[in-house]
């Protein structure tokens, strides 16, 4: 509807007087970033949006009155108490793409498949069996590797009112698989940010 030939897009361009012919915006690269980012964004915003709901503004109105800047105060206080969102929308995206099928096929060109389409064609099309087994087993170890790097291996200093103590996450994959020890830098880093941001704000609350 927005990028074929006689789409919005081109219609608009040609009644303009801008193009003289129709771009070719469908079946390439270019319209399949179209679609995917379309179907995707959702998928980075609502965690973004539902992390950025928890923060609290007095703390960075505290941070501000402290003497912090607008930017200081983005990237000590508020950003790291996002990014838990940032990374929950980072691995929704990275896993949803990897198995991204019918959106490439519709929208994309022969020369730009994606994994799941190069698997379907093996398995369907051409019927060589192992390569699309060893494909798909590709894509699996893929998958956990972006989920043990966005997701499974941070680790969370949220503060239990009860004990004090920070936990981990508490999922039954995290707790059988080993996946904190494939990130151990970022979970340092990210710990390290958090827990400076809220000793920060508590010092602006007391203030």
């Amino acid at each position: 509807v927005l990028l074929g030939d006689t789409g919005a897009i081109n219609s608009l361009l040609l009644w303009l007087g801008i193009i003289e012919y129709p771009l070719m915006m469908m079946y390439s690269r270019f319209g399949m970033m179209v679609g995917m980012v379309h179907v995707l964004l959702p998928f980075m915003v609502l965690p973004i949006y539902s992390a950025m709901r928890q923060v609290d503004p007095a703390q960075w109105r505290a941070a501000r009155a402290m003497g912090a800047g607008a930017v200081r105060s983005f990237l000590t206080v508020y950003l790291p108490q996002t990014m838990r969102g940032v990374l929950s929308g980072s691995l929704l995206v990275a896993i949803i793409s990897l198995g991204f099928y019918i959106t490439p096929a519709m929208l994309g060109g022969g020369r730009d498949l994606m994994l799941s389409n190069l698997i379907a064609n093996n398995a369907l099309v051409s019927l060589n069996f192992p390569f699309a087994a060893a494909l798909a087993l590709v894509l699996l170890v893929s998958t956990y590797v972006i989920y043990a790097l966005l997701g499974g291996g941070t680790m969370s200093v949220d503060m239990s009112a009860d004990t004090g103590k920070a936990r981990k996450p508490g999922g039954p994959l995290t707790r059988v698989l080993p996946l904190h020890l494939l990130s151990p830098a970022f979970s340092a880093v990210s710990g390290r940010l958090r827990a400076r941001s809220l000793g920060k704000a508590e010092t602006g609350m007391r203030i």
